[in-house]
């Protein structure tokens, strides 16, 4: 199935905003008219930004080393959308934001960590395995009563 998809960085400025200060990237995804967006973890002077290009402006290296990442995560995007694409799935703009995130798969407890690595002796170079593997489960079942 088809769907529409887009992508789009953009600066949030703060209110507040001071001459001087920094303000930080977010990845608009677009499916369908729904939105979902994800921070970059980067920000920018908005004097160097260019918000038609949705990239920073300038020919210094920091400049393409940040405009470098923002390519990258589009990147990571676009092979997110062609794998739920290959596995016949529904796409979404939250599913692509989770399954980009890594969100869509479920991730071991640590109990389940501990439960799994007893079975191989002594995790983690530790004495008993008994030992570090009961303590944890004392330890929660103590603080859920």
């Amino acid at each position: 199935m088809k769907t529409n998809f887009s992508l789009l960085f953009y600066m949030k400025k703060q209110k507040n905003y001071q001459i001087g200060a920094v303000s930080p990237i977010y990845l608009r995804i677009t499916i369908d008219g729904t939105r979902s967006e994800v921070t970059t973890g980067r920000s920018i002077d908005p004097l160097q930004w260019n918000p038609r290009l949705g990239r920073a402006k300038g020919y210094k290296e920091s400049v393409k080393s940040f405009n470098f990442y923002l390519d990258d995560l589009q990147v990571k995007i676009h092979e997110a959308h062609s794998q739920l694409t290959k596995e016949n799935q529904k796409i979404t703009a939250q599913v692509l934001r989770d399954r980009f995130l890594g969100k869509d798969k479920d991730r071991p407890t640590l109990l389940e960590v501990f439960k799994e690595h007893k079975g191989f002796g002594a995790p983690f170079g530790a004495r008993d395995s008994t030992t570090i593997f009961s303590n944890p489960i004392d330890f929660i079942d103590l603080k859920r009563q």
